[in-house]
Order: structure tokens, then sequence, then C-alpha cells
């Protein structure tokens, strides 16, 4: 199962955008469980399917979260 998710993160700045992608990055890197708040009885353990490619825009940057999962609920 594949779950894909759209993305933006606001920053006052470059630096502060990338800082802040370098979190989601270190966050998400493992494998992990799922919650989809529109499925709170359910979880999946997900690992990322592909990398992260933030789109970068003047105050911001958009990326696709990409993960392929099992239920295990």
């Amino acid at each position: 199962m594949v779950f894909e998710f759209e993305c933006m993160i606001s920053g006052r700045n470059i630096l502060e955008l990338e800082q802040k992608m370098g979190q989601i990055s270190a966050w998400i890197s493992e494998k992990g469980p799922l919650v989809i708040d529109y499925m709170p009885d359910k979880s999946f353990e997900v690992k990322m399917y592909e990398a992260l490619v933030p789109r970068r825009y003047s105050r911001y940057f958009a990326f696709d979260l990409v993960f392929e999962g099992e239920a295990i609920w």
C-alpha cells in the first residue's frame, strides 16, 4: 500500500526553510507507525518510498511525502 501526502512548510528565510526540511527528513527517515486523522482506529507500519524533493517558492517549500506500508491494526 502506498500513501502520498502533499505538504507545505513556510519560513522567514531560506535558512529557516532548509532547517525545517532537515528536521522533517530526520523525523521520517525511520520505519514507523502512521495514523491518519480520518482513520484513527487503524494504523500502518510505513517507510519512506521516495526521497523528499522540495519545490522552492519565495517563503515556502512544497513537497510530497510518499510512504510504502502495510496495515497493523
